[in-house]
This record gives C-alpha cells, structure tokens and sequence, in this order.
C-alpha cells in the first residue's frame, strides 16, 4: 500500500513561530466585531501547536473572521468572512494552528481538483463532500495521478479555499484512493484503496512529514526502517513514543513491524 502524507504546517520558520504562543482572536456578529476579545481567544491545547476556543451560541446565523490582534496595518486576518447557522443553541469549538489555517465545529469539508476527475475543472460545483469519522474527514474515490486537488470549506455556496490546504496538493497515486484529513493536525495524506485499509495501517503509530524530516509516534514498541527508493537503508531503529528523523528531500520507503509506507519529503 502506498501512502503519501503532507503535513501542512510544518517547517522549520513556521516551527520557530510556533514556539512562542500567538495571539488568536475570533472576530464577528457574536461578539459585535471586537478586537482583541481576550474572552474570544484561542488558547494552546499543548497538543501538535494547535489552539482551541469552546463557545455556546444561540440559533442564529453569525459571521466571523480570525485575527491576531487588532484591525489595522499588519494584522494577519483569516480570508474572508465566515459563517455559521443554527437551529438551537449549540456549543462551538474553533480549532486554529494560525489566524489564516483553521476550523471551526460546524463547518463542512469538500475535496476539489483537477485530481478529482474533474477535468481541469475547479468550479465548486464539482467539489466532492468528504466525510467525518472522529477527528478524521475523507473522501474516497477514483483520481487521476498526476492531479492537483485543495481541501475546502463551503458555506451558502460560497468557498473558503486557503483555511485548509492553503496550496494545491499533487496526488502523486492514481486509482482508487482515500484523502484524509487528520482534523487534530491539519495534516492531509492519501492513500490507496478504502478508509478501512488506512485505518489498519495507521493502528499504533503516526507519521507526520515536513520540511527536511519525518516525526514518527508510536504508541508501543515499533521496529522502524526507512530506505530511499532504491533500497538504500537510511535508518533503522527500535523505539516507543515520539522519533525524529532528518531527512532530505526526496521519496522513502518505511517499513514498520512489516508494514510499509510510502512518503515524500518536501
């Protein structure tokens, strides 16, 4: 089974920003469009540089947008507003790794690309809905190698096209395959074949790729081995809990208690 990851938040400078906390704010009709609300901020969840807020709404329709801080010359605003519709009263939760790369509770993923078999088609019309099991959204389905494709939010037929996969992605597998969103990460890979056989190869580790590395976490003791594409051995170590693996760019193989991943290093 081959299996390509990309995780989409993860390079070196994005990590040194990272470590400091940032300043997440939503912004919108909730709060009359406050600045800097320090009872609307997100707050770290001291999990994969993730920030959180839990809020409880009223029915009603709301707009928002994610900020940094205050309106004015270098804020770093989420694009365009956002909406959210509610028949009852309801608690939301919005998930952010930045102002710009986030989720909220309620909204609705669609995949979309010239991947999709959508013949160079990216109109909205051809976005296929992706499903939500957990922490993780998919969408399974035949695609073309070879293709470019975007994770995206849709809302009253508008389209939010940078808050998830801010660049298209290429889909480097062709056939039958799942995309998945892993929603506690942001992070995107796909795989060959259904759900069910990436959730088989998944059990007991996760692999996450950035920039120049891959962090590999294993719940229990693991046998990990990683070979470039002509074979060469890399590395090769025993170990549980979390690994870093500096890697270059390139294509490896990694095999784990005999089962192998496929993956690219940007």
């Amino acid at each position: 089974m081959k299996t390509i990851v990309f995780l989409l938040f993860l390079c070196w400078s994005v990590v040194n920003i990272f470590a400091q906390d940032q300043l997440i704010y939503v912004t919108g009709s909730m709060n009359s469009w406050a600045e800097a609300d320090d009872g609307w901020k997100l707050t770290p969840t001291g999990e994969n540089n993730m920030y959180r807020l839990e809020k409880t709404l009223t029915a009603g329709d709301y707009e928002y947008q994610l900020i940094n801080g205050t309106w004015g010359d270098g804020s770093i605003v989420s694009e365009g507003t956002h909406k959210i519709s509610l028949s009852e009263e309801k608690t939301v939760t919005f998930w952010a790794l930045s102002p710009t790369n986030f989720y909220c509770s309620e909204d609705i993923f669609y995949v979309i690309g010239t991947a999709m078999g959508t013949d160079l088609d990216w109109s909205l019309s051809t976005a296929k809905k992706m499903t939500k099991k957990g922490t993780i959204v998919y969408w399974t389905g035949e695609v073309t190698e070879g293709g470019l494709f975007k994770i995206i939010k849709i809302h009253d037929e508008v389209g939010y096209w940078g808050d998830i996969t801010p660049e298209n992605i290429r889909c480097d597998i062709g056939g039958t395959v799942t995309a998945k969103l892993d929603l506690s990460t942001l992070s995107v890979s796909v795989s060959e074949g259904s759900l069910d056989g990436v959730d088989k190869i998944n059990d007991g580790f996760q692999i996450n790729v950035g920039k120049g590395y891959v962090l590999i976490n294993a719940n229990d003791k693991t046998e990990i081995s990683i070979h470039s594409i002509e074979g060469k051995l890399i590395d090769h170590k025993l170990f549980t809990g979390s690994n870093f693996f500096p890697l270059e760019k390139g294509i490896y193989i990694i095999r784990m208690n005999g089962k192998t991943k496929k993956i690219v290093v940007p």
